[in-house]
């Protein structure tokens, strides 16, 4: 600092004697130039600024950006309160209600955010007291009316946009059911959504029929050998009548009854009818195929009929069976698949819908709220009239550029002059 100030006086010092000479005209331009200045600043005409201020309460902001996700932190409520101000859509509206040109307004309209305190303040500059007012609350006017009509906006551009997305859900979720229903149409066995393991009812049910097949079996083997021993007639094995409907019944019964089991469960009334028929269904069968066998062998024990009818019946059920634990697991997790898929669909819906009604509500009711917190008023003093720092800035250019004038001279005189004996 100090080799700096000794550099400036340095250089200044040579001209030191010409700004002794010319002080009084350094003075009198720096003067002069204030003087000017001042003038202006007194001539011109005052102008007023009105200004009003806006709040939105914390409160507010934080339950419209609940309410309407679309406002962001980014696109705050305040934010998106002073873009619409400052919009062109508001320029020309006002323009048109104030016959002011948009150029003028944008030049003496002013719009000004704070985001610590949530404030919105608008200014407008003019000669006229009233005119200035008059401006701000017409500004204000359009402000109030535009948010209202672009959250109303937004609002339901967001409802018509999650709509969109609700209807190509639902139209999935159509497909995927009609989907389950053909599915189901098609079925064998009897799945359950609920249970993953329920097709194991299956096999237990064929380990059933096996050891009562098992069991019966064994009791023809013991009457056979004792009417060999008695010298009775020996039991043939013969099929039973082809006939497709009992066999048909006997399945219809048997898949009923697991449907049964499958919504009811095992103890529920229901299930028990359906056990009552299943038996009566298999009662009804061994009949038939007793007296058919009881016809094609004559003079057959009735013991011996009933045993091999009854393990007839078994051998159908065995073979339904079978067939049924073949099919039941894949069936199952297909089955199981479908509900997953349907119900991971029926939630999404479900959502959306909620989303959709809520965004709905939302357009018809929210808005971007705020209010007054400091009404239209005009500061009592003009706004250009402040002399005070023009006129000192004045003063200092004037002083500074007189000086530099007298010093710019001053080396134009000594250049000249160290030129002359050169051409001498």
């Amino acid at each position: 600092m100090d080799n700096g100030g000794s550099g400036f006086v340095a250089k200044i010092k040579p001209h030191l004697p010409e700004l002794k000479k010319g002080a009084g005209l350094i003075i009198g331009s720096g003067l002069l130039s204030a003087a000017v200045a001042y003038g202006i600043i007194a001539v011109r005409p005052a102008e007023y600024r009105a200004t009003s201020s806006l709040i939105l309460p914390a409160s507010a902001v934080s339950s419209l950006t609940a309410a309407l996700p679309f406002l962001s932190k980014e696109a705050s409520p305040l934010s998106v309160l002073t873009g619409i101000g400052k919009s062109s859509r508001t320029f020309l509206e006002l323009s048109q209600a104030t016959k002011i040109s948009t150029e003028e307004l944008r030049n003496r309209l002013h719009w000004e955010e704070n985001a610590t305190t949530n404030q919105l303040t608008l200014s407008y500059v003019d000669p006229k007291k009233e005119k200035a007012v008059n401006v701000v609350n017409i500004a204000l006017g359009i402000l109030n009316r535009t948010s209202v009509a672009v959250s109303a906006g937004l609002g339901s551009s967001q409802a018509d946009e999650i709509n969109a997305v609700l209807k190509d859900r639902a139209g999935k979720l159509a497909q995927l059911e009609e989907g389950l229903l053909t599915f189901q149409k098609e079925l064998q066995t009897a799945p359950d959504a609920a249970n993953p393991f329920a097709s194991g009812a299956y096999f237990s049910r064929l380990k059933e029929v096996e050891l009562d097949l098992a069991k019966v079996d064994k009791q023809i083997e013991v009457e056979r050998n004792a009417a060999i021993r008695r010298g009775e007639p020996e039991l043939e094995r013969t099929s039973g009548p082809a006939n497709p409907t009992w066999r048909e019944k006997l399945a219809t019964a048997e898949f009923e009854l697991r449907v049964a089991e499958t919504r009811f469960g095992q103890d529920a009334p229901e299930v028990e009818a359906l056990r009552r028929k299943l038996n009566v269904t298999r009662l009804q069968l061994q009949k038939e195929i007793q007296k058919y066998i009881a016809s094609v062998q004559e003079g057959l024990d009735g013991k011996f009929a009933a045993l091999e009818s009854q393990r007839q019946v078994l051998e159908i059920q065995r073979e339904y069976l079978t067939e049924q634990s073949k099919l039941a697991p894949q069936e199952s997790l297909e089955f199981q698949r479908r509900v997953r898929e349907i119900e991971a669909q029926a939630k999404i819906v479900a959502d959306l819908q909620r989303q959709y009604e809520l965004a709905k509500l939302d357009s018809e009711v929210y808005r971007i709220q705020y209010t007054t917190l400091q009404p239209t008023y005009v500061e009592p003093e003009p706004v250009n009239k402040d002399a005070a720092k023009p006129t000192l800035f004045s003063l200092v250019g004037g002083l500074l550029t007189s000086a530099y004038c007298i010093i710019f001279a001053g080396l134009w005189r000594r250049d000249k002059a160290t030129s002359r004996p050169a051409e001498d």
